[in-house]
């Protein structure tokens, strides 16, 4: 069992999740953010490093000399203008990880790369396997794609394990999100809610849940699988989401599709193959339904 975990980005709405459940774990966590941006919890150590700075990462992991690295600092948003950016943080960013990682650990020490479902785009499968082809058709996507090839030079030094989750939800994360924007819209009984296209249908999973699932990738000395998908296998449409808030609130906004939201290349499914994941996590593993996760949402504060 590996029990000293460094994780990127651990303030960030997934990294919070993963962090505690690190800690529940009893794993020892080295939260690596940039300045201001520390996880306040008096079990973590704090480290604050640019990840755009080589220098940077390499004091950090050779000081606290991790057994596995959760890397999530990247920006996550599909629709994110500064290409410049985005590109320099998810792809340079990502090799200084892995570089660094080379340098200064331990030979074999694990590294859990946090890609994204997105790389598939349209599989054109039921349910989408980790063998399926890049087919990304965003930014974001490309950025995580090109991560993923980078790492292929690294894996003589390192064991990396790339995970791609599809669809988190839960509290805290920001409402520029589909699910948290309309349990947002509920709560506050807006009485118009503006829509894309609520027919495509996506695999949504608590962010609980996925946190554990990452924190026992890194943990667990026994994970045979470089690429694995954290799903549940079950299709939710916008409209399935709509339908089922209305069910628990009574409450029915207007419904407006509005054209700045619809996407000329939208992917009408997006749900993934669990079978690596079920074999990791165990059968008894269950991620909660749709239904229950919107009813803890609309009761969170």
């Amino acid at each position: 069992m590996k029990k000293r975990i460094a994780v990127t980005g651990a303030n960030g709405f997934v990294g919070s999740y993963v962090t505690e459940a690190l800690l529940r774990d009893g794993a020892e966590v080295l939260a690596i953010n940039g300045p201001g941006l520390e996880i306040k919890n008096k079990n973590v150590k704090n480290c604050y490093a640019d990840i755009l700075n080589l220098d940077d990462i390499k004091s950090a992991f050779k000081e606290f000399q991790p057994d596995s690295i959760i890397h999530l600092a990247a920006i996550a948003a599909p629709t994110f203008k500064d290409l410049a950016k985005l590109y320099d943080i998810n792809v340079h960013g990502s090799e200084n990880i892995m570089d660094a990682a080379k340098e200064v650990c331990k030979q074999g020490t694990r590294l859990v790369l946090v890609s994204t479902a997105g790389i598939y785009g349209d599989s054109g499968k039921e349910y989408t396997d980790e063998n399926s082809p890049y087919n990304p058709q965003n930014h974001y996507s490309y950025s995580k794609m090109v991560m993923e090839f980078l790492s292929r030079n690294y894996r003589d030094d390192l064991d990396i394990k790339i995970v791609r989750p599809f669809n988190f939800i839960g509290k805290g994360q920001s409402v520029n999100f589909i699910v948290s924007k309309f349990v947002k819209a509920f709560q506050e009984k807006e009485p118009v809610l503006k829509v894309g296209n609520i027919k495509t249908q996506r695999d949504y999973i608590d962010i609980s849940f996925g946190a554990w699932a990452l924190a026992k990738i890194a943990t667990n000395d026994d994970v045979k699988y470089d690429v694995i998908n954290v799903c549940t296998g079950v299709a939710t449409s916008g409209e399935d989401i709509i339908n089922t808030l209305e069910e628990l609130t009574g409450y029915c906004p207007k419904i407006e599709v509005e054209p700045a939201f619809l996407r000329k290349n939208d992917i009408m499914r997006m749900v993934g193959d669990p079978t690596r994941w079920l074999e990791v996590a165990g059968p008894n593993q269950k991620p909660a339904p749709v239904k229950e996760l919107l009813k803890n949402l609309l009761s969170a504060q």
